[in-house]
């Protein structure tokens, strides 16, 4: 039988066909409320079965879900009374917490509730429609600040920690479902503006600041890569001096100035290598000088106390000594074999020259070459201190220290210090008697026939890194050779195919062995000079010095 039931909250008047619970979900003000019979103060008694549950948390700004219609009794006819005007109260009477529609009831609330309850703000239209608003103005937000995450991922908060590390960073709290219980007329809260890290696909569980890396949150960004070193200015091989190299301080492997305070020790065993051939008018030494080495040089005792003070040492080769002590025993003096040449006869000088393995430069005169004969036997009968075996052991200390070492050898007998510290160092002797004087162009420069004759070229050798900047090369007057070698390079074969320089390939050992020493020989005046009147000499000294200071050729693509 239907029958006539009064809210006690908003006062409407229901009109039930079943009996209803004794706790009641108000159609009018949604709030759980023991209805009363009309006409009667006592609750009903019949129990109906409690709402369901279902999940709490719906979108912000979403309609609720409606209530599965076994949740109550169905309900025919409310009608809303004229209800008497009552005075306004001093003080309002707190409102109960109400459950959610589609939350199950409390198992706490209590059975009755005061008739005199005040109706719930949410019941005001306009207050629903306000929170609504506000919260997907919140849900706007919220996107745009993902959004703007997501298009700077370079800029993490992890990477912000490290210039403000007295703030303990926070993980931001996601904003929740749930409508606040507080009046529904204040504001939302502004969402913060830090920028939120980036959120995993998965949501993984959560964990304290700090404590583990997580690979889902951008890493601070790397230190960007240092820029590339410049590119070495290509070698302008169109301008040429008179021997078919090119011209200009930076062309070959070692730059104007570029090794500044690097020392360098040039040192002979014979007193009198300063006196001629590599005193300090030799042209070679100002070369060494504008690339920034500082040069020493020294005749006569070796020092081992030198070998801390220098980066790279050039070693002077001499003959054995019983060879000198031979040849200086029959007192043949440099006046009297300057004296024997000039009476010689023009046809019997030339067999002379011929038969000590050496021709007549080209524009040198008869004095000319009498002078630099003269020069040469004087240099090989002055006094000579020779290396001791701890000077040896010195020297290959100094190698595998990491210095440079350029061993200076000529033809037999004049090889005894390159000899000995290349057998030391590689296992190979230096030794020969090969009358050279010939000149070797580099087949990679693409030089034409018409320049290979203009430069008198008169052999094809391949390129290599110690000769940058070189077209053309003197090999030597009379010159040694070394056995081929896995652990040394071919720099320069001579024009019967045998190496005449070599390098080493041991990886920390820099050492060079030139078995032609007499093209960096300087006469009486530049004129008279083989360092002088022969091609690519100087650039090649430059650029065995910047080798062993340890530059290495610029890597290829």
């Amino acid at each position: 039988m239907p029958a006539r039931y009064q809210c006690p909250a908003c006062q409407v008047l229901l009109t039930l066909v079943n009996p209803p619970g004794p706790k009641f979900e108000c159609p009018k003000c949604d709030r759980w409320v023991t209805l009363i019979a009309v006409g009667s103060a006592s609750a009903q008694t019949v129990k109906s079965p409690a709402p369901p549950s279902v999940p709490t948390s719906r979108p912000v700004g979403s309609k609720p879900a409606p209530m599965p219609k076994s949740a109550a009794p169905a309900v025919e006819v409310f009608d809303l009374p004229e209800l008497p005007a009552k005075a306004t109260p001093t003080a309002p009477r707190p409102i109960p917490q109400r459950a959610t529609r589609g939350q199950p009831i409390p198992e706490d609330l209590p059975e009755d509730l005061p008739d005199d309850s005040q109706p719930s703000l949410w019941a005001d239209k306009r207050v629903q429609v306000g929170a609504i608003m506000g919260g997907a103005v919140l849900v706007v937000a919220i996107l745009l600040v993902a959004v703007s995450a997501f298009r700077k991922p370079s800029e993490p908060v992890e990477q912000a920690q490290t210039t403000t590390p007295s703030v303990t960073p926070t993980t931001p709290t996601p904003p929740t479902t749930t409508p606040p219980t507080t009046s529904p007329t204040t504001p939302p809260k502004t969402p913060s503006t830090t920028v939120p890290p980036k959120t995993p696909t998965t949501p993984p569980n959560p964990t304290p600041p700090n404590t583990t890396p997580s690979t889902e949150n951008p890493l601070p960004k790397p230190k960007e890569n240092p820029p590339p070193p410049p590119k070495p200015p290509e070698i302008d091989y169109s301008k040429l001096d008179q021997f078919g190299n090119p011209i200009g301080q930076n062309q070959g492997l070692a730059k104007q100035n570029e090794f500044t305070g690097q020392r360098l020790l040039f040192w002979s065993p014979h007193t009198g290598g300063g006196d001629m051939f590599f005193a300090l008018k030799n042209p070679m030494w100002k070369a060494l000088q504008e690339k920034g080495f500082v040069v020493r040089r020294e005749f006569g005792q070796f020092k081992q106390a030198w070998l801390k003070e220098i980066d790279q040492l050039w070693i002077l080769s001499t003959a054995p000594e019983p060879q000198l002590r031979a040849q200086r025993s029959l007192g043949i003096s440099p006046e009297m074999i300057a004296k024997q040449l000039r009476e010689l006869s023009p046809d019997l000088f030339d067999q002379v020259i011929k038969e000590a393995g050496s021709k007549i430069p080209a524009g040198w005169t008869r004095d000319d070459m009498i002078t630099m004969t003269v020069a040469d036997y004087a240099l090989g009968v002055s006094p000579a201190f020779h290396l001791t075996a701890r000077d040896y052991d010195s020297i290959v200390d100094f190698v595998k220290n990491g210095k440079g070492l350029c061993l200076l050898a000529d033809n037999d007998p004049f090889t005894t210090e390159a000899n000995e510290l290349a057998r030391r160092l590689f296992g190979v002797g230096v030794s020969g008697n090969y009358g050279g004087e010939k000149i070797a162009y580099v087949r990679e420069r693409k030089l034409t026939p018409a320049d290979i004759r203009k430069y008198k070229g008169d052999y094809e050798v391949d390129d290599h890194h110690l000769l940058t900047g070189v077209n053309f090369v003197y090999e030597g007057v009379t010159i040694s050779t070394v056995p081929k070698s896995d652990k040394l390079d071919v720099v320069l074969k001579a024009s019967d195919g045998k190496p005449v320089v070599v390098v080493s390939k041991e990886q920390g050992r820099r050492v060079i062995i030139d078995c032609g020493f007499t093209r960096y020989c300087h006469g009486p005046n530049d004129r008279v000079s083989y360092i002088m009147m022969t091609a690519g000499t100087v650039r090649l000294a430059q650029n065995f010095a910047a080798y062993l200071a340890g530059k290495d050729p610029p890597k290829k693509p």
